[in-house]
């Protein structure tokens, strides 16, 4: 076989290759009704269509009265979102790798409810140890959420994370003396025990079950 041959070959491969795909996204397109749309665009749950409609509203009300002022906002939240869009990604990549890398059963067994109040407190000692933003962390808690722990120890979890912070220890120590961030660091961590304990306890009643698990 000639090199003329073999990328002729490889040719119309790729030419098929392309076909294949043309296909299957004009199928997907035919699937697509008004409501996919819709919720493409603004969101499936109430409370993101709430944040993106009203993000709609105020520039449509800073376009009408000053358009400058609305170019200078768009510009730089789409800055901020081309800085943080590689984390948001790998988060969301981590978050869907959850669902292969932690077994459910072990998770379950971890910081489920058959944990006990151990798996909670557990649970909010390691949101304080996940680094980053929301945009990075929140996705991961939601992963670990859905690989089975339990409603109280998703809340510790974002408890801790909030409270604890260990990745803004190196901030702190920037401007405050080190025992100031020690001692900020054990009270935090003492203060997420006691609330783990607390929704643990909570979750236990009849009440306090049904709010923690979001029933009516």
């Amino acid at each position: 076989m000639t090199v003329r041959e073999w990328l002729a070959g490889r040719a119309a491969q790729g030419r098929a290759v392309g076909r294949a795909v043309r296909r299957q996204l004009g199928r997907a397109l035919t699937e697509i009704d008004r409501t996919d749309v819709f919720n493409l665009l603004v969101g499936r749950q109430w409370g993101q269509r709430v944040v993106v409609l009203s993000a709609v509203a105020v520039f449509t009300w800073l376009v009408l009265t000053d358009p400058t002022a609305a170019r200078e906002s768009a510009a730089s939240g789409i800055g901020t979102f081309g800085r943080m869009f590689t984390l948001i990604l790998a988060s969301l990549l981590i978050a869907s790798a959850l669902e292969t890398v932690l077994p459910r059963d072990a998770l379950a067994d971890w910081l489920g409810e058959a944990a006990g109040p151990k798996g909670v407190v557990l649970a909010g000692l390691l949101g304080g140890l996940l680094p980053g933003g929301p945009y990075g962390t929140y996705p991961i808690i939601r992963g670990v959420a859905d690989r089975g722990a339990s409603y109280p120890a998703m809340l510790a979890m974002l408890i801790g994370y909030s409270v604890i912070g260990l990745g803004r220890v190196p901030f702190g120590l920037a401007f405050f003396d080190a025992w100031i961030v020690l001692a900020r660091v054990v009270i935090a961590v003492v203060v997420t025990i006691i609330l783990a304990l607390l929704l643990y306890a909570l979750a236990g009643t009849e009440r306090g079950g049904r709010v923690l698990a979001f029933e009516e």
